[in-house]
């Protein structure tokens, strides 16, 4: 397709975003603004995207607005990282092509007015995979194709579809997890008003080991965050405080990056001096920081930020023979003192009511900080204090064991924990008893190659402990 159609039709939405406002206003230099729409123009002619981009509109507008807005922002932002024009390409069709899934989806779902109820969640979720492979399908490349389908993901592996970790993302992914967000964030919905700019990146901001922080630092240096620019779109930096809890200077630009990045280099340290400490068997300052990080932090927060890490940090430390077996498993087990001491004085006055739980765990003789054992160990504690009865038994279980322990206990969520190949062909007999058997009860299943299970006996298939409690709460609400 020749580029004058093309150019006229994307200058002609973009004004439906509200460009020049929203960028021109919002970010620094205009002639990256006129590139990233450059490139936008070559990639809709290159691919003859405009009858899909016209469908996607047709069906759901917003998302077919928030697929332009990424691409702007992302090459952007794309922009700052490093100036390789091939790259940044591939990257821009990656983030315009990134919600394609959704084209799979009831075109209900676009304009509701309420929140997705647990079912309609586990739909919506499908659009990652769903892209992935109609991309994959259509003639277009892995590289591009892994965007639909990491940018739910999150680097702590709490995100979906799979609950990938930070090792397995390009930067570009990373990239794209982050404005993929900011776009949605400063976006009005159906159900929600946007949020400013200076609102989303302090959500971006609360998530620290969710996302890539440089990432966050480096939109932050694109934005117009100085009050003295009165034709900028973005609040004073001052708002910045409430995350920073810093006093910035009077001059509030690339200061703020150095702020904040100086607290994330402060909680990464203590990591590394809480485990230092354990390992040295100094209890009593391991105690005092472990207590003075936590103040203020919410009990998920704790357990997923700073006991998960910890325990992680103890396992790198073995691995890296910088440490013993031995002082690894003393210093895990006086975490699990902590935890255990936590969990238990918070349920100690609590009736187990919200629901009963029953977790699949590793052998017994695997350590606490080595996965999956690790993540379902924060899972039962964090579930036991948020009031739900929690069995854990071994993945050995016999399939007509676990039967009697479901109805024994009136289990409603099964959590099974795949390691190995061998396991897989184990899962799937248990789960289709579980279903002919318990139809009612919910299936759950942690395992970095999910794609090999028959996805009709999994109701839920990220166990980061974050999102399994979520889940359990939704089961919850859906219950009553």
């Amino acid at each position: 397709m020749s580029a004058a159609p093309v150019r006229k039709f994307v200058l002609e939405e973009l004004e439906n975003i509200g460009s020049p406002l929203r960028y021109e206003e919002m970010f620094h230099n205009p002639e990256d603004i006129d590139d990233a729409k450059e490139i936008m123009i070559h990639l809709i002619a290159e691919h003859d995207l405009i009858p899909l981009l016209k469908t996607m509109k047709k069906r759901d507008h917003y998302t077919f607005y928030h697929s332009l807005d990424v691409l702007i922002i992302g090459c952007l932002l794309m922009n700052n990282l490093y100036n390789e024009p091939e790259k940044l390409e591939d990257a821009a069709l990656g983030f315009l092509l990134h919600d394609i899934g959704k084209m799979n989806l009831p075109q209900e779902f676009a304009h509701l007015k309420r929140k997705l109820t647990v079912e309609e969640f586990e739909m919506v979720k499908t659009h990652t995979t769903e892209g992935y492979q109609w991309l994959l399908e259509n003639g277009f490349s892995e590289t591009i194709a892994r965007y639909a389908l990491n940018h739910h993901e999150r680097l702590d592996g709490s995100g979906y579809p799979y609950g990938k970790t930070e090792d397995d993302f390009t930067i570009s992914e990373k990239c794209l997890m982050v404005v993929d967000v900011f776009s949605a964030l400063t976006f009005d919905r159906p159900h929600r008003n946007k949020f400013s700019v200076t609102e989303a990146i302090q959500i971006l901001l609360q998530e620290d080991n969710t996302f890539e922080m440089n990432m966050i630092f480096s939109l932050m240096s694109t934005l117009r965050l100085n009050p003295q620019e009165k034709t900028g779109s973005a609040e004073p930096a001052e708002k910045f405080e409430t995350v920073v809890k810093l006093h910035p200077p009077k001059k509030y630009t690339a200061s703020v990056d150095a702020i904040i990045n100086w607290k994330r280099n402060t909680l990464a340290e203590s990591i590394t001096t809480l485990t230092n400490a354990l390992v040295e068997d100094d209890r009593r300052a391991a105690f005092e920081l472990f207590f003075e990080m936590c103040d203020g932090m919410s009990i998920e927060n704790i357990f997923t930020n700073v006991i998960t890490r910890t325990l992680k940090e103890i396992d790198h430390q073995y691995k890296n023979n910088y440490i013993t077996k031995k002082s690894s498993i003393d210093a895990a087990a006086v975490i699990q003192l902590v935890v255990d001491y936590m969990t238990r004085d918070r349920t100690r006055k609590l009736p187990m009511n919200e629901g009963n739980v029953l977790l699949t765990t590793g052998h017994s003789d695997d350590c606490i900080y080595k996965e999956p054992v690790l993540t379902w160990y924060i899972t039962e504690n964090l579930l036991k204090i948020h009031n739900w009865s929690v069995d854990t038994q071994s993945s050995r279980l016999h399939k007509s064991t676990l039967m009697e322990c479901i109805e024994k206990n009136k289990v409603n969520i099964v959590g099974f924990s795949i390691t190995t190949e061998e396991s897989f062909a184990d899962f799937s007999d248990k789960a289709e008893a579980i279903r002919k058997n318990f139809p009612e009860v919910k299936i759950t299943a942690a395992h970095s190659s999910l794609t090999a299970i028959n996805r009709n006996v999994i109701d839920f298939y990220n166990v980061h402990p974050k999102n399994f409690l979520k889940y359990a709460k939704k089961c919850q609400e859906s219950w009553k």
